[in-house]
């Protein structure tokens, strides 16, 4: 009996360790997927660019909000290189990825504007 009582001490004390009301975060592979936004940009539009959400999906989605602005697209993604399409306007960024930040700059691209991210 005192085995029995033992027994079902521990499995509750067990079961009442574990929290299932904490979410579980899965973070991905790779650090450059998921929600950045702008904290710094030069060039053209910079103070109107500053605060633009942009968020990688693992599937090769992007959104883009800022306020009621809102794009989606795709992009393709290679070692220094970030090929963006939305809805047909084509977008290329070389990119650096460090220290918790994304820079994003298209100057190569016969503009020029560039971009800081960080995680929101």
């Amino acid at each position: 009996m005192k085995r029995t009582i033992c027994f079902f001490l521990f499995s509750f004390v067990l079961l009442a360790s574990c929290n299932k009301d904490e979410e579980e975060t899965i973070t991905p592979a790779d650090p450059f997927f998921g929600k950045w936004i702008i904290t710094e940009a030069f060039g053209d539009f910079a103070d109107a660019n500053e605060g633009t959400t942009y968020e990688f999906t693992e599937e090769g989605t992007l959104t883009i909000e800022k306020g009621l602005l809102f794009n989606e697209g795709t992009y393709v993604k290679n070692d220094t290189m970030i090929m963006v399409d939305l809805n047909g306007i084509e977008i290329n960024y070389l990119y650096t990825l460090s220290n918790e930040k994304l820079e994003l700059d298209n100057a190569g691209a016969g503009n020029n504007q560039r971009f800081i991210l960080e995680r929101p």
